[in-house]
């Protein structure tokens, strides 16, 4: 099993180390990760599930379907973990009952891997839906 794309923070204890990664884990949608400081001592604590597409009645009425993926534990870890005693704590941005992310928990040991909230999917009409916008605002002759 690999893990690929480590992108945020480490949480410390002790002599251990604890990530995400994106990529990687046995279904490829992330992992949770520990390292010894030494750089010795590499082990995945938790492999995040295959995701499976899920079609739900778009918020638009009609004959429109919204498509979004599901598991039962999140997709794409992207942010840092928080170490809490022995419980580590993180999100992941899609996947879950939902689609659209959860909030997990595992101890350092790999046991007790729990997703504690799982994200709904959209309920705003596609037609009322905002396009995503970057915070810069650059001045048009240099778009």
């Amino acid at each position: 099993m690999t893990a690929r794309t480590p992108l945020d923070t480490l949480a410390v204890a002790g002599g251990s180390l604890y990530g995400t990664t994106v990529q990687g884990g046995v279904a490829h949608n992330g992992s949770i990760f520990v390292l010894q400081t030494n750089g010795a001592g590499f082990a995945i604590l938790h492999s995040f599930a295959s995701l499976t597409l899920d079609t739900a009645p778009s918020q638009n009425g009609g004959n429109e379907y919204d498509d979004y993926y599901t598991n039962s534990d999140g997709h794409w870890p992207e942010a840092g973990l928080i170490l809490s005693g022995d419980t580590l704590y993180g999100t992941a941005q899609y996947g879950g009952a939902g689609g659209n992310g959860t909030v997990f928990k595992i101890n350092t040991n790999g046991s007790g891997s729990k997703s504690s909230k799982h994200f709904r999917p959209w309920t705003i009409p596609r037609h009322k839906r905002r396009r995503r916008q970057s915070l810069c605002r650059f001045p048009r002759e240099h778009r």
